[in-house]
Order: C-alpha cells, then structure tokens, then sequence
C-alpha cells in the first residue's frame, strides 16, 4: 500500500512540475494553434473529448456531465500532455461544463 500511494504521489507530482514548465507561452505555440484549431473543428463536428491524466478514475458526477454534454473520455495516465490539457480546456470553455 505504500508503495502505491508513493507512485501515485511522484506521479501526481511530476505532472504538475511538467505542466506548470510548458504552460508560460502556451498561447504563442503554433502547436497550441492546432490545438487550438482541432478543439474547435471537434466542436463544431460534435466529436468532442476529454484528456482525463491521472491514476485515480474521475467521479461518477463528472462522468455523467461530460456525457450528457457528449464529450467522450480518453484516459492518459498519470502523465498530464499540456497541449491535450490545453484542448480540454477549449471543450469546457465552448461547451460551459464546469469541473
């Protein structure tokens, strides 16, 4: 058990490390760009996702939202990708889910 509860702590850890690193000029990138451009082409097209990082599942309340709202789920593991995190955050802006 404490194994795993130190996994999930570096885990959680490293990715926050990581994405406060690449977020500073997120908005200049022209690879947020197509981020940027893909969000909204899947929005239009009704094909939206949500990137979910992490080891622990999300809550049966936020699944349930982002359903309704026919946003699919994509499981990315611990390791949060900015650009992907940065799409998800397009979807709930255009779409006004609040998790």
């Amino acid at each position: 058990m404490r194994n795993k509860i130190l996994i999930i702590t570096v885990c959680f850890l490293c990715s926050l490390v990581f994405a406060q690193k690449q977020s500073g000029n997120q908005k200049d990138d022209s690879q947020f760009s197509r981020i940027r451009k893909a969000a909204v082409q899947d929005y239009d097209k009704k094909k939206m996702k949500y990137y979910h990082f992490g080891l622990l599942p999300l809550s049966e309340k936020t699944k349930k939202l982002l359903a309704k709202n026919n946003i699919k789920i994509i499981n990315k593991n611990c390791i949060v990708i900015p650009e992907l995190a940065y799409y998800n955050k397009i979807i709930l802006e255009k779409t006004h889910v609040k998790i």
